[in-house]
């Protein structure tokens, strides 16, 4: 009778155990999907700001009589509409104004000009948001917004920007899941993730031996941040959901010794 009782606790707390494991992991990942998902609506809000700035930028009446013109350097007046563009300290930001055929229009200011060879762009019916690339161990992207002169395409506005840290992601993840989490960003299609997790300094991308290990230590979940090819990653490790369990297992098992 005492092996029949001993053997019917462990059947029982096997089976509790398995289905409290998979309750508590389907309930951290709700929270992970709503937590990034606010966090990634936030960053789209973010990005569609600065996408207005240029194309605020775009529309003064200064750029546009300079790509009127083609083949005269920028006036006053334009250089002041582009120093409008740098209003953050944190991102690094460079410049270029280029023409219909996507030369680069002479007179932008030195500290706001792009190094090394120049870039190729097509041009573009509105604005856009390029997909991560890795430049110098940090994430950078491009905004585009195209210059119209009554309808017409003469030019566009070019910026590089550079991501160093998403401060109110991480403050906000960390209020509504807890310090452990860590946030990452990337590309939607799963490429160069970054980890956010140090505000002091710049993101670190993540290799594909961090990335496994991830996948197998932690749960996950992820959100699309609107107007942009990049989305929002979350994880949460899976010694910490459980650990609750792991101490009600040993309480089970001081029960049937």
């Amino acid at each position: 009778m005492a092996l029949i009782l001993i053997g019917a606790v462990l059947t029982l707390s096997v089976l509790a155990y398995g289905a409290a494991r998979q309750a508590a992991i389907e309930s951290t990942h709700e929270r992970l999907s709503n937590a990034v998902t606010r966090v990634a609506s936030l960053s789209g809000e973010g990005v569609a700001n600065i996408t207005r700035q240029a194309e605020t930028v775009a529309a003064d009446s200064a750029i546009l009589r300079a790509l009127r013109n083609p083949g005269t350097p920028l006036s006053p007046g334009a250089q002041a509409a582009l120093a409008r563009l740098r209003t953050d300290t944190v991102q690094q930001l460079e410049v270029a104004v280029l023409d219909a055929e996507g030369r680069r229009v002479e007179g932008v200011r030195p500290e706001l000009v792009r190094e090394g060879p120049p870039e190729q762009f097509a041009p573009i019916d509105s604005p856009m948001v390029s997909a991560f690339r890795v430049v110098d161990g940090t994430l950078e992207f491009r905004i585009r917004v195209p210059v119209r002169d009554s309808g017409k395409f003469i030019g566009q506005v070019v910026e590089w920007r550079r991501v160093n840290r998403v401060a109110q992601g991480m403050r906000l993840i960390s209020d509504l899941i807890g310090p452990r989490a860590t946030l990452l960003l990337g590309n939607s299609d799963g490429s160069l993730l970054t980890e956010l997790n140090d505000t002091t300094r710049a993101p670190v991308i993540r290799d594909s031996a961090r990335a496994r290990q991830a996948r197998q230590l932690t749960t996950r979940a992820s959100a699309p941040i609107p107007g942009t090819p990049w989305s929002f990653v979350v994880e949460y490790p899976y010694a910490v959901i459980l650990r609750p369990l792991r101490v009600l297992t040993w309480q089970s098992a001081l029960v049937v010794l």
